[in-house]
């Protein structure tokens, strides 16, 4: 009689053992779907932020090439042999502020660094050339230089 009441408690406790296996393997298969479903929308946020991101960084753009437009042939407030600085050379005034839009841009720079590689190669590309028109002192170097910066910002906007 105890060994047959034992052999029946053996064979309860393994029936109970594999209900609780599925029990456990149901769970875990749902936390494996949850946490797909998680990444999933992680992945959908991370590219809204990039996306939002990358439209700041293009704004910043076309606001600094508008400033160009603006400072150049308008206030004239930049130009040939000039820096980016309210009194137009930063090292003659070094109390001087520096114009806001270029500041921005180079924000923009930093954060492309945080978007995207190919972005980031395109920003640097952009603040090479942004840099490369101050304290252009020949007038038509200066311009051509500004013409194909414009070139690119409005290649950009497409």
């Amino acid at each position: 009689m105890e060994g047959i009441a034992l052999v029946a408690i053996f064979g309860l406790d393994l029936r109970e053992y594999r209900k609780q296996g599925r029990e456990w393997l149901k769970q875990e298969q749902e936390r494996i779907e949850q946490h797909k479903e998680t990444a999933v929308q992680m992945d959908i946020w991370r590219k809204q932020i990039h996306a939002d991101r990358v439209a700041e960084i293009f704004s910043v753009l076309r606001e600094f090439h508008n400033f160009l437009i603006r400072s150049v042939h308008i206030d004239k407030t930049f130009g040939p042999g000039r820096d980016y600085s309210a009194f137009g050379n930063i090292s003659l005034h070094p109390e001087g502020r520096i114009f806001p839009e270029y500041l921005a841009l180079q924000e923009a720079y930093y954060l492309s660094y945080l978007v995207s590689d190919p972005l980031a190669a395109f920003m640097k590309e952009r603040m090479t050339e942004a840099d490369g028109l101050q304290r252009v002192n020949d007038s038509e170097e200066f311009h051509r230089k500004l013409m194909e910066f414009g070139r690119i910002q409005d290649g950009c906007e497409d």
